[in-house]
């Protein structure tokens, strides 16, 4: 049996983690998803520093300066950090992984040295994007072998990363109908597109029991339910899948 949560708040997030603890699972053995982004500003000079959850971000810069990786890191981070300090994320370990969006605005940058797989050169649309991506991360998050697994999903930097990704991909394969392609799809379908790759994903492939996703955006969350709902209608999913809000 699997179980994915669809999370709507940070009071949810938390009720779901103090659930998992009274069902016996302990705090060490939880694993949070996030992400983090380097950006050159707009002056051109210096590199600002993005993650969710937040608190990474100070450790992260520090981390750049000293050397421990680069700026367009294009490996996932694990990341610890003590329980007391993550307010409503009660989880130690963090998976953060890099969406550089400043590596497709230079000529001066070769962005293919920092594509998470360099599989992504081959995806046409979104849905293709999606499958190649989550197939390089999930077995990243497989290996770490956690008993809970929270996802914050912030669909904004998605979908900035997926259309900054094939503006610069329609350049690389002089294909100016792959940009007309992606950008005429309408928000709410852009959306949709991402959470139902996503939550199609998770669903067949059966990497973890027990997944539980924090979108970013009220938007995002109903989005999630009615992917949710179309993957129960159409492949009959029974007692082996779950979605629970």
């Amino acid at each position: 049996m699997r179980e994915i949560y669809l999370l709507e708040t940070k009071d949810a997030c938390h009720k779901f983690l103090l659930n998992r603890t009274a069902n016996g699972f302990l705090p060490d053995t939880f694993l949070g998803i996030g992400s983090f982004s380097s950006k050159i500003p707009s002056s051109g000079t210096g590199l600002v520093i993005q993650s969710s959850p937040k608190f990474f971000i100070k450790e992260i810069s520090e981390s750049i300066i000293q050397g421990h990786f680069s700026a367009f890191e294009k490996e996932s981070l694990l990341m610890q950090v003590p329980l007391g300090e993550v307010g409503n994320f009660p989880i130690a370990r963090w998976l953060l992984i890099g969406k550089h969006l400043s590596i497709f605005d230079s000529d001066k940058i070769d962005a293919t040295q920092y594509l998470p797989t360099k599989e992504l050169m081959q995806v046409r649309t979104i849905e293709e994007f999606m499958q190649v991506y989550l197939s390089f991360i999930f077995p990243h998050i497989h290996e770490i072998r956690a008993q809970s697994v929270l996802f914050l999903f912030d669909i904004n930097i998605y979908i900035s990363y997926i259309k900054k990704f094939f503006n610069w991909l329609a350049k690389q394969t002089s294909n100016p109908l792959l940009i007309k392609t992606i950008l005429e799809i309408s928000s709410i379908d852009f959306q949709r597109k991402i959470t139902d790759e996503f939550l199609w994903f998770i669903s067949e492939s059966s990497l973890h029991p027990c997944i539980a996703i924090f979108p970013s955006t009220k938007n995002s969350f109903t989005s999630f339910i009615q992917s949710a709902r179309n993957i129960k209608r159409q492949n009959g999913y029974s007692e082996e899948l779950f979605f629970k809000l």
